[in-house]
């Protein structure tokens, strides 16, 4: 039975049966006599069930694929796809060839339309290519996984696309998303490593593709002529159609998805994340030919992700490099001396907020001040550990107690230079409180049988769950470890040359004896391992982006726009309304009559609306006309996003409504018209506002996406309001134009605002389109070029 302690063994490869989409045959490898076949295969080619167990390959599908087949079970492939399609009658079926257990298995996938067969190549090829333009000119991690969720969504149609990361522990957080309007934003949020245990993630490792049909097809039976079943005989780790563990099927189901198509992001051999499609409404399941320009997109993205990281690495090796190469001159001076020297390099590089060393010669340190008692106090709740690096991020988990004091820190990364000498340093770092945001309660709950065991079962809820996480330190990485022990190397190589020098002088020649001659003993069991640490990875690089190039293409285009309305419209209204606005308040001064003064106030607000539309419509004509050019420069979008959203949250929160900032971009500076962006961001928001019910729930979410080779800041607007009529979807952008005048809902606005958001998108070469169904919500999506700063 499945349970908490034993679900990450849970046999998901051995489960016997397949999904309804696909179809299977397993032959003996030497003989090649059918041993196993799906349900529901006779009924596809047209045979009886003793037919096909008795069939020959070749007289049934050709000979042509029965040498495809003895060719493949000489390769040492774990699976091969088919060049050509098997004819069948009437029917056309593209086969997947893998190995199981002493069997070949050949699935057979139906092939329903062959005009779109062959129009599936044609368009991964396009796809692919575009997606290498877009990802050559990405240098951040970050950036790359938003537009690849942008981009396939774009190609496969899902509702929703996930860049989903995996941390050392198993653990994954969505770091991009593109999903359909009205889908609760999954971004930022963390999921638990049972979530996708430890097996499944290494049949991702095997099979890069995987995709569910239908969460509620339970699979159908593989079965034989002698009765032997095939979850103890057939190992479906490369089979395209395994059916999916009933605990996952559960979970999707849970979550609200109808079907998935998942892509691994493998570098180094390990599973770095995946891409995650769902589909919350309809069955789907992509063409052979789509799965494969998947997969290449995946293997594209992984090899983009590794040369981005391989970059960074190179220019950390760099700074490590001259670090020890620096420690070589100074080796007059004791090792102390010499780490406070590099202390400020070795602290950026590593992360670190303070260091220790212990040593037969002294103790040195830097940051805040620790005492030796307290050295005491954690060497020996280390005392039998005997990794040359450790590392650990709570000094409560090693059993300190702070009984000497308050340690001003919370992580430690110990080093030992040598054990005979209890010669160590600790690189220490302080307590960073963070708030995780789960998916639901990550604690999986447990249901209690009527044998009183506990059986697992998926949580129901996968709202945000919030976990506050105090006396940790930020984590060591793998990464950090491995520059740990190049220093330790150095700083042992320092050592030894150090000692060398205190012979040859002849000074404290006998206290230094020892010491050297431990540290040699050591170091020599050592020295092969310093060769292979020390080796570099060599990548060739890319870049071709041109900012200069395409800010001036973007601010030439900007300038194109028509005048639409004429200036001298300020001429022949503002007279009048000024005198209108003076009367009224006059009225409402020295008017006895409540009537009058009622009608005075009236009067009053409507000038001030008219004013301000007419202000509105100036402002469009002097943007418009040609000797006015938009305003570009260089600002904090992150800053520029909180400042705009603020007083707009306060609206929001007197209706009782919520207003998230979903920023996809932390830290970027753009270079675009400041006030023009803060102006569509206001109009789109207040709208929403209007138009939302009290408690709703409006989003602005943010992101920056890579298309034919430039950047485009995507601004989408989402809200649970009354929604827009479909027949008024193009007419909401007419000027003067209410939908509240047809639906009767309240609004005093000047029906310009919408009108007004197109009209400054296209003047910064952009565009806006809306998706909208009544009674559910509204987004509103604007895209405009910018220039990263």
């Amino acid at each position: 039975m499945i349970n908490l302690n034993n679900c990450d063994k849970e046999p998901i490869h051995l489960l016997g049966k397949l999904q309804r989409n696909g179809h299977l045959i397993a032959v003996e490898v030497d003989s090649l006599k059918v041993a196993f076949v799906s349900e529901g295969l006779d009924e596809s080619l047209n045979m009886s069930v003793e037919e096909i167990f008795k069939m020959d390959i070749g007289n049934t599908f050709g000979p042509w694929f029965l040498d495809e087949v003895k060719k493949y079970a000489t390769t040492s492939k774990n699976y091969q796809i088919v060049k050509d399609l098997i004819i069948k009658g009437n029917s056309f079926f593209k086969a997947i060839l893998s190995k199981s257990n002493g069997y070949l298995l050949i699935e057979l996938e139906d092939v329903t339309n062959l005009q779109k067969y062959n129009a599936y190549a044609n368009e991964g090829l396009s796809f692919i290519d575009e997606a290498s333009q877009v990802f050559e000119n990405i240098n951040d991690e970050t950036k790359l996984a938003i537009n690849a969720a942008s981009l396939l969504r774009t190609y496969t149609g899902y509702d929703r696309v996930m860049v989903y990361k995996f941390n050392d522990n198993g653990d994954g957080k969505v770091i991009a998303e593109d999903k359909k309007f009205g889908l609760e934003p999954f971004l930022g949020l963390h999921y638990p490593a049972s979530d996708i245990p430890k097996q499944a993630r290494l049949l991702y490792l095997k099979n890069k593709v995987r995709a569910i049909y239908d969460v509620e097809d339970e699979g159908k039976d593989i079965f034989s002529l002698d009765g032997s079943h095939a979850e103890e005989r057939l190992d479906l780790s490369y089979s395209v159609f395994r059916s999916v563990s009933p605990i996952h099927l559960q979970y999707l189901n849970n979550m609200g998805v109808k079907s998935t198509h998942g892509v691994s992001l493998i570098i180094n051999k390990k599973l770095w994340g995946m891409l995650l499609c769902h589909d919350h409404t309809k069955s789907k399941f992509l063409s052979i030919e789509q799965r494969l320009t998947t997969q290449f997109f995946g293997d594209l993205m992984s090899n983009r992700i590794a040369l981005i990281n391989s970059n960074k690495k190179n220019e950390e090796f760099e700074k490590l490099n001259t670090i020890v190469n620096s420690l070589k001159f100074t080796t007059h001076d004791d090792l102390g001396v010499a780490i406070q020297t590099h202390w400020q390099e070795i602290g950026d590089l590593i992360k670190c907020d303070g260091y220790f060393l212990q040593s037969p010669l002294g103790t040195y340190q830097s940051g805040e001040q620790i005492s030796e008692k307290q050295i005491e106090v954690l060497d020996s709740a280390m005392e039998y550990n005997q990794d040359l690096v450790y590392t650990s991020n709570s000094l409560s988990n090693e059993g300190m107690n702070n009984t000497e004091g308050l340690f001003p820190y919370s992580g430690f990364l110990r080093l030992t230079i040598s054990e005979e000498n209890k010669e160590f340093v600790y690189l220490f770092r302080k307590e960073k409180k963070k708030k995780i945001n789960w998916a639901g309660n990550p604690n999986k709950p447990v249901l209690v049988e009527e044998n009183g065991q506990e059986g697992l079962t998926p949580r129901k809820s996968f709202s945000k769950w919030e976990q506050l996480v105090e006396g940790q330190s930020e984590d060591w990485s793998a990464q950090d470890v491995e520059y740990a022990n190049i220093l330790r190397d150095a700083f042992i190589t320092f050592e030894i040359e150090h000692l060398k020098q205190v012979y040859s002088t002849g000074t404290e020649v006998e206290e230094a004896t020892e010491h050297y001659r431990n540290l040699l003993f050591e170091r020599n069991k050592e020295l092969n391992r310093l060769n292979s640490l020390l080796k570099k990875e060599l990548e060739e690089k890319t870049k071709s982006q041109n900012n200069l190039r395409i800010a001036k293409e973007a601010a030439e285009q900007m300038n194109k726009m028509q005048t639409e309305f004429p200036s001298t419209l300020s001429h022949e209204m503002r007279t009048p309304l000024n005198g209108i606005m003076g009367l009224s308040l006059m009225i409402q001064e020295k008017s006895v009559s409540p009537e009058l003064k009622e009608f005075a106030s009236m009067q009053i607000e409507t000038t001030k609306r008219m004013t301000k539309t007419l202000n509105r419509v100036l402002e469009l004509a002097k943007i418009q006309s040609d000797g006015t050019k938009p305003i570009l420069d260089a600002f904090d979008l992150n800053n520029f996003l909180n400042e705009t959203v603020k007083p707009l949250k306060e609206t929001a929160s007197k209706k009782r409504q919520k207003l998230l900032l979903i920023n996809h971009e932390e830290e970027m500076q753009i270079i675009s018209d400041q006030i023009l962006l803060e102006q569509i961001i206001s109009n789109l928001i207040t709208n929403a506002i209007k138009f939302t019910p009290e408690k709703g729930v409006i989003q602005l979410n943010i992101k920056l996406v890579s298309k034919n080779l430039k950047e485009i800041l995507e601004i989408a607007v989402e809200d649970n309001g009354i929604g827009i009529w479909e027949e008024n979807l193009e007419r909401i952008f007419e000027p003067f134009f209410k939908e509240g005048e047809i639906t009767k809902h309240s609004d005093n606005s000047s029906g310009l605002g919408l009108f007004l958001v197109k009209k400054y998108s296209e003047y910064l070469n952009g565009k806006i389109r809306v998706e909208s169904e009544k009674g559910v919500g509204s987004m509103f999506l604007v895209q405009i070029p910018v220039v990263k700063a």
